[in-house]
């Protein structure tokens, strides 16, 4: 009976031994043996996220182009009638010379149909060395000793009456010494004009019922005018287009009309004399 015990006592103990032994070789306590294997997790890796500010978009640039400024035109235009007093007007007035030793002062740069007028003023002209003196043409009030208008009617003057001739063997014969700006008038009377070997006729520009066969008033209006209409030139190359042939005394004008003139290479203006309406 007493070696049963001990026989059982020892396989009891080596079972223990054997347990304990199991165990320690597994990491497992005997009660977690007893539980079963159990599942390791993994640590979490916490990861830190990054928060970007947020992305600012910079508009592209405009880039604006710089304001071209265009030069003012500069218009030479006819000063008004009312500006053509020469004995009110200022000494800055602005007037127009024919060349910078042109004796005449124009009111107006297309009076006497000047090629290049030169721009100067009233106190300028007058204190060139050859001085000046204002154009009988385009100004009014010029204080001379014009002949009053009722003397100027080529039709009721006496033969005695005094004209002057550019020249002796000038062809127009003028009411007035200042008449088509003259140089150096030569005084004579209508008969002795007359008598002379080429002769004469009346300046158009100074007399009054000279008696020819001037275009009616109411034809010299170029704006209106027909491009048929007849008119005269002073050469085939002559820039200037007249309503008349007597007007600015021209020798031989060369009649055509204003298509055909205009057409021409050198083209053509109207003449300020003896239009009307020109749109200048």
């Amino acid at each position: 009976m007493k070696n049963s015990i001990v026989k059982v006592t020892s396989v009891v103990f080596g079972l223990i031994l054997i347990l304990l032994f199991v165990g320690c070789n597994t990491g497992l306590t005997p009660h977690e043996y007893e539980q079963g294997e159990t599942t390791t997790t993994a640590p979490t890796t916490t990861i830190a996220t990054t928060t970007l500010p947020p992305t600012t978009t910079i508009p592209p640039t405009t880039t604006v182009p710089p304001t071209t400024t265009a030069p003012p035109e500069t218009t030479t235009t006819a000063p008004p009638p009312a500006d053509t007093n020469w004995q009110n007007s200022p000494g800055n007035r602005a007037v127009w010379v024919a060349s910078q030793a042109g004796e005449v002062i124009h009111s107006s740069p297309y009076c006497s149909n000047m090629a290049n007028p030169v721009l100067t003023t009233i106190e300028m002209a007058l204190a060139r060395e050859d001085g000046g003196r204002p154009c009988m043409i385009c100004w009014t009030n010029r204080g001379e000793d014009v002949p009053p208008s009722a003397d100027t009617d080529w039709q009721a003057a006496p033969g005695n009456r005094a004209v002057w001739v550019a020249s002796q063997a000038g062809e127009v014969i003028h009411s007035s010494s200042h008449c088509s700006n003259m140089a150096n008038p030569i005084e004579t009377t209508i008969d002795t004009a007359l008598a002379r070997e080429g002769g004469g006729r009346p300046c158009m520009i100074c007399w009054q019922n000279i008696g020819d066969p001037v275009p009616p008033v109411q034809t010299n209006d170029w704006l209106n005018s027909p491009g048929n209409r007849v008119v005269w030139v002073a050469s085939q190359v002559g820039e200037v287009i007249h309503s008349s042939p007597y007007c600015s005394n021209m020798t031989n004008p060369i009649e055509t009309t204003i298509d055909t003139a205009l057409a021409r290479e050198s083209g053509g203006r109207p003449c300020m004399m003896c239009w009307a309406n020109r749109g200048e």
